[in-house]
């Protein structure tokens, strides 16, 4: 599996939570639900999205 993409998928999801957990925050819900959400979204999104993109990405040869 390629890190590029791991990386990339990764920050997506991080970002998104970052937000879910601050509105969370706020209404005063428990910090139980973002945590297992990003969990879930780690094992559900993130890990075959990277694989996905590890196994169609080419490598790109250009001549001079």
């Amino acid at each position: 599996m390629n890190k590029k993409y791991f990386i990339h998928f990764t920050w997506i999801v991080t970002l998104i939570m970052l937000i879910f957990t601050g509105l969370c925050l706020v209404d005063g819900v428990s910090i139980f639900v973002p945590f297992f959400t990003y969990i879930t979204a780690m094992i559900l999104y993130v890990l075959p999205m990277s694989f996905i993109g590890s196994k169609e990405a080419e490598l790109v040869c250009i001549e001079l």
